[in-house]
Formats: C-alpha cells, structure tokens, sequence
C-alpha cells in the first residue's frame, strides 16, 4: 500500500494487488480480460446460426432478445450508424459492397451486435470535379499521421525498451 498521494484536492492510497512480469501471461492472470470478447463472439455466431435463411425483419424479430426494428441513415463517409448500432465500420463497409436496394442483407457481426439491414433507399453522390477539399483533408490527415511515424521509427531504430512494470490496482 502506498502513502497517500495528493491529486490536486485529494489524497488517493494505492493498493498493488498484482504484478505481471515480463513474457507471455499465465491464463489465470488474463483469463478476465479474455472472457468477455470470447463470451460476445460466441454470442453473435450464436445468432447469426438463428437468423440464417430469414427471409424478412418480422421473422428474424422473435428469434432476437430485446431486439428492434430500427430506421437508420448511413453514410459512407462515416464509421457510425446513425439512429442505432454506433460505430461500426465493417457493417457499414459490407452494405457499401453492391448491396441490391430492397433486398435485405445476411447477417453481418459488427462491434455491438449482430445486424441484418435493408436497404430501402439510396442516393448517389453529386459529381464532382474539384477534389481540393478532399486533397487538403487527406494532406492533413497524412501530416499528422506523419509525426507518430518518425517517432515509431526512430524508437524502433533506437532499440528502446519500456521497464515500466503493469500494475492492478483495487
């Protein structure tokens, strides 16, 4: 246990419950933090399997607990569904894939669940001859990647190595 620190207007104590060295962990050290993914994968092949050869939303709704219907705008500049679902970017990239307008999709796993969209409507991007916009942008987003790639180079190249020790605390 540590002596109490002072944290701008108050003292945390800190209790060390746990130390991981270095190398691959014991199962029972990381066992915690490998349940829930592997619990969430096993959940969404579970109902994928039950949501196989559905052919429409009403009949896929009683095989799903506390599922909904729900009306969403996607767009393909954006990673989030917007009216439900959350950032999901693989479920977005799929329905961007020739997806027939109308016809409903097999189920895709994303990052909070397991969906199966139709498509009811879409519109197509206005032409466009003046891509400055877009260049700026995408120059500015290499620019900052840029930076945190020197500096991964340069402590790959350096042969740094972090000491630094993980630590629980309760």
């Amino acid at each position: 246990m540590s002596d109490p620190i002072l944290d701008d207007d108050k003292y945390v104590v800190a209790h060390l419950t746990n130390i991981i060295p270095e190398g691959a962990p014991e199962f029972e050290d990381v066992k915690d933090q490998m349940r829930f993914p592997a619990l969430k994968e096993k959940q969404a092949k579970v109902y994928m399997e039950k949501m196989a050869g559905k052919t429409s939303l009403e009949e896929i709704l009683p095989v799903i607990t506390n599922g909904q219907i729900l009306s969403a705008e996607i767009y393909f500049a954006s990673n989030v569904i917007q009216g439900g679902g959350g950032n999901e970017p693989e479920v977005i990239g799929k329905l961007f894939t020739n997806v027939p307008t109308g016809s409903m999709t097999v189920p895709i796993k994303g990052n909070m669940g397991v969906y199966v969209i139709i498509i009811e409507s879409e519109t197509k991007a206005p032409e466009t001859t003046d891509y400055s916009m877009t260049r700026m942008t995408l120059q500015e987003s290499r620019r900052g990647s840029a930076d945190g790639l020197v500096i991964r180079a340069l402590r790959e190249k350096a042969d740094v190595k972090d000491n630094r020790r993980r630590l629980e605390f309760q």
